[in-house]
Order: C-alpha cells, then sequence, then structure tokens
C-alpha cells in the first residue's frame, strides 16, 4: 500500500521527494524489506527521510534503505546515560546506540538524533556525561533535537510518580505554547528549580552544536536538494562545511 502510494505520487503527480512521520520505519525488518522491494520493483525514483530505532538496526536494512532513496534518519535515543535508560525501560544499551549511529553513518544517511533532558534526580556529572557524548559523536550526527522532559497523563511518570521519587504538580505553558504537567523531585529540586535548570541545560546543549548553522542542517529540503545533487554524504558534509566557513 505505501509503495503503491509512492508510485502514484511519482509518477502521475511528479513527486520525488518525500518526509515521512512514522515513530520508526524499521519497526519490523520484514515491513522494512518489504517496502524496499516493492520500491525497488516498481523503479521509482525517489527520495525520503524517515525515523529510526537502533533496536533493529542492521547493515542490510541501511544498505536497502539507501538504495531504494532514504537519505535521512532520525533516531530517538533520549539520553546515553545508563541509569536513565534503564529508568525509562528504552531496553536498550549505550553500546549498541553507538553502533547503529556507526552503521548509518557508513551507509551514508544524514543523521538526526534525539536527547531529552531534566530526568529525575538528573546529576551534574550525568550532564557532564550528555556533554561530553555530544561532543564525541557530533561529526557522525548532523542535526539534534534537545529538549526538556515532560510528563504527560497516561504515562508511567504521571500514573506511578512515586516510582520515579518525584511529585506530579500543575499543567503549565509558556506563552501560547502547552506543555506537560511540572513535577518536582522528592528529596531534590523544586519544580521551578528542575525547569529552570532543564532549560539552561537544553541551552548548552544547542551551544555545543553551533546553532547559527544548525537550521541548515537539519532543513529536509536543502539535505535532500544537496543529496540530489552530490549523491553522498562525505560530499554533501563537506559542501556544507566550506559553506559555512
Amino acid at each position: 500500500k505505501v509503495a503503491s502510494d509512492l508510485e502514484y505520487y511519482s509518477k502521475e503527480l511528479g513527486i520525488k521527494h518525500f518526509s515521512f512521520l512514522n515513530s520508526q520505519i524499521n519497526f519490523s525488518n520484514e515491513y522494512v524489506m518489504e517496502l524496499c522491494k516493492e520500491i525497488k520493483k516498481r523503479r521509482l525514483d525517489i527520495m525520503f527521510s524517515d525515523s529510526a530505532s537502533f533496536r533493529k538496526l542492521n547493515k542490510d536494512i541501511c544498505e536497502q534503505l539507501r538504495e531504494v532513496g532514504c537519505v535521512k534518519l532520525w533516531f530517538g535515543l533520549e539520553s546515553p546515560i545508563t541509569r536513565i535508560l534503564n529508568l525509562i525501560k528504552k531496553d536498550l544499551t549505550i553500546d549498541e546506540a553507538v553502533a547503529g549511529l556507526r552503521m548509518a553513518h557508513e551507509a551514508g544517511f544524514w543523521i538526526g538524533l534525539n536527547i531529552i533532558v531534566g530526568f529525575p534526580h538528573e546529576t551534574d556529572e550525568e550532564f557532564k556525561n550528555l556533554c561530553r557524548f555530544v561532543e564525541e559523536y557530533k561529526n557522525i550526527v548532523n542535526c539534534w533535537g534537545f529538549s526538556s522532559l515532560e510528563v504527560h497523563p497516561k504515562t508511567p511518570m504521571f500514573l506511578h510518580p512515586e516510582k520515579f521519587n518525584i511529585e506530579i504538580h500543575h499543567k503549565y505553558t509558556r506563552g501560547e505554547a502547552t506543555f506537560g504537567y511540572a513535577f518536582s523531585e522528592i528529596g531534590g529540586l523544586d519544580w521551578k528549580s528542575r525547569e529552570k535548570r532543564a532549560t539552561e541545560r537544553v541551552d548548552h546543549l544547542s551551544d555545543v552544536i553551533s546553532p547559527k548553522f544548525h537550521r541548515f542542517f537539519s532543513n529536509d529540503y536543502l539535505i535532500h536538494a544537496l543529496y540530489s545533487k552530490y549523491h553522498t554524504k562525505e560530499t554533501v558534509s563537506t559542501k556544507l562545511e566550506k559553506y559555512f566557513k
């Protein structure tokens, strides 16, 4: 069905570039390999971006996705801190995530990575380790999504705050934007102090990756255009870095 829709849009309407909004294109190996097979069978000349999971990523999937036109993948790591990954039951190790990043990089994908700060009882040392991770992998990861943790209804932290050693407070907004529920750390920061620190940490991480140019590196339109002309991640990166120097 997806391949048929793509065939209609590309061959009937002339649309060649797509940005998919899946939570993860490789939610199962069978699905992603069948999709690649169908795209190839229809000889679709397309280019697309999507989100993916580290847990089911392998070299064959990377190669097949690149072959059928995928040029950019977003991953949700959330945190490179083992304690936090265990806390949120991510079912992923740092080694697995790093291996996935390297695999995607070697396959030639433009890589996006989501990171969340402000988890319950996040320590200064944990944040330093997070900053070191960003510094170490910012030459492999091309665009980043930094955000502060929000607690929403029906999530484990909202339903069982005692398990996370937190206390849920009111729902809050910033300007016209509506966010989740404020929470404080039992035996730690109150909600105002926690929110202030999380915001400062997001700003700090943004500074690490040169925010002046980041809006270009994360722009799908630009990345697709550059891949269309230069074809490889190495050349696209070189052209962008040369321009911004």
